[in-house]
């Protein structure tokens, strides 16, 4: 098992080892606009179904996402080579859900308007702490451009989600922190030296989340037991990120 205290450790560390001399370390903070790619961001997985006794199925790998929001900071610091930098990142992003897709086809299932199912879906939270490398160029006086490539560990949660078949509350499903790995590419704008804009595209690979599971047995009358829990819940992440921010 990967000793996630021990890899943090290393990535702050190591770019202690290879700095330039007499050179300047750049800080930035932005706050991000996020768009939501591939399974991520649809909203109905193929096939979704009532089951007997695993509750409601909206499809593999689908996340409902929505786009989001969240804040950032790029630490670069230079090294040996000119114009590279060694890059640490960190982000909190945040993105709600769409459950409208969903409700109708499990409201359909259940043959019309005549059962009403709506669910009560949460928002996804990632963090991801990141290092890399950076490298700059000047075109001019007014503009730098920027191309990084990082990756490293995110901290993501899956939305906490109940659904309700004509309002009682007949599955509710809450998801625990996990930890997984990701990389992102971009590129970046820096405007006068004070201001910087990017885009990105951020994969968040495919986590597992483990949680716990609560069903009412009036709807589901088959199952052994009311609350059990989630194994290796398989969701797909990746998204494109829009950054704008301040040099510090």
């Amino acid at each position: 098992m990967v000793n996630f205290r021990k890899v943090i450790f290393v990535t702050l560390l190591l770019p202690m080892f290879i700095l330039a001399q007499n050179t300047e370390t750049s800080v930035y903070v932005y706050g991000i606009g996020c768009i939501p790619q591939g399974n991520y961001g649809d909203n109905l997985g193929n096939n979704p179904q009532k089951t007997r006794r695993q509750g409601f199925d909206l499809g593999d790998k689908i996340g409902l996402a929505k786009f989001g929001y969240g804040v950032g900071t790029d630490c670069i610091i230079p090294v040996l080579v000119d114009g590279m930098g060694w890059q640490l990142s960190a982000k909190v992003i945040i993105n709600p859900t769409d459950a409208h897709a969903a409700e109708n086809a499990f409201t359909s299932g259940y043959g019309g308007d005549s059962v009403i199912v709506t669910m009560d879906i949460g928002n996804w939270f990632n963090i991801p702490i990141f290092t890399g490398i950076n490298y700059g160029y000047k075109l001019n006086d007014f503009l730098n451009v920027y191309a990084h490539v990082q990756a490293g560990i995110n901290l993501t949660k899956q939305p906490t989600r109940e659904v309700f078949v004509d309002g009682i509350s007949a599955e509710r499903i809450e998801f625990e922190l996990t930890p997984d790995f990701g990389f992102e590419t971009g590129l970046s704008f820096e405007i006068l030296k004070s201001y910087i804009i990017s885009a990105r595209y951020l994969n968040l690979g495919n986590p597992h989340y483990d949680g716990t599971r609560t069903l009412n047995e009036n709807i589901f009358t088959s199952i052994p037991e009311r609350v059990f829990p989630v194994y290796a819940d398989e969701r797909e992440i990746s998204m494109f990120l829009i950054t704008l921010g301040i040099k510090l």
